[in-house]
């Protein structure tokens, strides 16, 4: 038993290291009556595309961006709204589309997360077992358990040690990516990273998506359509982002709340939601799931950035021309 749930592990973490999906139909067939509404739809994404250009020409310089894409998906039949503006290469190059297929980053522990509880569902581990049970080679952290891996473990983080910085173009093993852990932080801002070089990221954020995609597992992940119940509470489950103990639920203007592979954050405007922004070293994208309206709003940007990432502030202007418009149920 102990055998065949490690080989699932480490075929989830395979799994987890490129997912390549196509997107989604964006509109269905319009009917004669449709006139009213196309022009409100217009309208509301010529608003959202504003907010697009807005930002790509604030930040271009300061996040070292060329294209920003959006998409928004409603709970209803209504189609979603998929818009990109700018290029696929700092300085020109093709238009970027808004079907294109972006590095999620950190959004992959999500995934990594539902597998762990999957196989927790089918009495194959628990995620208290330290993880000396399963992996005996590594006795130095052999009592930290499955949980803390998905949230708060404190191992030290290899993308984080110089030797691993000097190594981009490596096609990584988790072996090898483990022998990094040591020394402090490295710097690669401004260096160009190999396209789709993800091995280095694993079941940690090597996952590769569309937004449509992105916001299909959205909406099955917290409809609960992926976990029975008692692993759905596990990966809700909440520690604060401030002190890592564990809290009952996030208020506005408090700090954070992190479960297993996912992060709830809460404002007036919108009450408590999931929301969750990934980095590989070559894109960023922000991904939230609003509860209340059963909406999720996804950003993408192509750069990383430690010092200027403002992407937070372009999902608030998102949010407020949605709200604005009447896009937003009960707005």
């Amino acid at each position: 038993m102990r055998s065949n749930a490690r080989n699932k592990l480490a075929a989830a973490a395979a799994t987890c290291a490129l997912v390549a999906t196509t997107g989604m139909a964006l509109t269905g067939p319009a009917s004669a009556s449709a006139g009213p509404a196309r022009q409100s739809s217009a309208a509301l994404r010529a608003a959202l595309r504003g907010d697009l250009r807005r930002y790509l020409t604030a930040r271009r310089t300061a996040e070292h961006i060329s294209a920003v894409s959006l998409r928004v998906t409603f709970p209803s039949s209504r189609p979603a709204i998929a818009l990109a503006t700018g290029t696929t290469r700092y300085g020109g190059g093709p238009p970027v589309s808004p079907q294109a297929l972006w590095e999620i980053g950190s959004n992959t522990r999500a995934f990594t997360s539902v597998i762990v509880l999957q196989l927790e569902a089918e009495g194959r581990l628990s995620i208290g077992d330290p993880i000396g049970r399963w992996l005996p080679q590594y006795p130095a952290w052999r009592h930290i358990t499955i949980r803390q891996l998905l949230d708060t473990s404190r191992i030290p983080d290899y993308p984080y040690q110089p030797a691993f910085a000097a190594n981009q173009h490596t096609r990584f093993t988790a072996a090898h990516l483990i022998s990094y852990v040591a020394g402090g932080p490295p710097s690669l801002i401004g260096k160009a990273m190999p396209p789709l070089a993800l091995t280095w990221a694993q079941a940690a954020g090597a996952i590769v998506s569309s937004l449509a995609d992105l916001a299909t597992w959205d909406r099955a992940l917290y409809s609960g359509q992926l976990l029975p119940a008692r692993q759905q509470h596990q990966l809700e489950s909440l520690v604060s982002e401030a002190t890592g103990k564990p809290m009952r639920r996030t208020a506005p203007g408090a700090p954070n709340g992190y479960g297993l592979g996912v992060q709830q954050e809460n404002s007036r405007q919108t009450g408590p939601y999931w929301a969750y922004e990934g980095q590989a070293f070559g894109a960023r994208v922000l991904n939230l799931y609003l509860p209340r309206t059963g909406m999720s709003i996804a950003l993408a940007v192509n750069s990383s950035t430690i010092t200027n990432d403002d992407l937070s502030d372009l999902s608030s202007s998102v949010y407020q021309t949605l709200q604005h418009t009447g896009a937003i149920p009960g707005s």
